[in-house]
């Protein structure tokens, strides 16, 4: 059984790297989505460096996003 996590982030870039990084601790294999809903360009620039860090590189934006 795999395990699947969907996590959205708004402004929250600490938050959400801390989450993922926790969650890849506690399960390797598990596929993660993060979700974009708008954050600051600032924001989402430094999320998409930290996930690379990470070894991650899939980030969706919420289509109703205005940024």
């Amino acid at each position: 059984m795999s395990t699947a996590v969907v996590l959205l982030n708004w402004n929250g870039t600490e938050d959400t790297l801390e989450c993922v990084a926790s969650l890849r601790e506690a399960e390797p294999g598990m596929h993660l989505v993060i979700v974009d809903n708008g954050s600051r360009p600032e924001g989402l620039a430094a999320l998409r460096e930290g996930l690379g860090a990470l070894g991650l590189a899939v980030l969706a934006r919420s289509a109703t996003s205005r940024r």
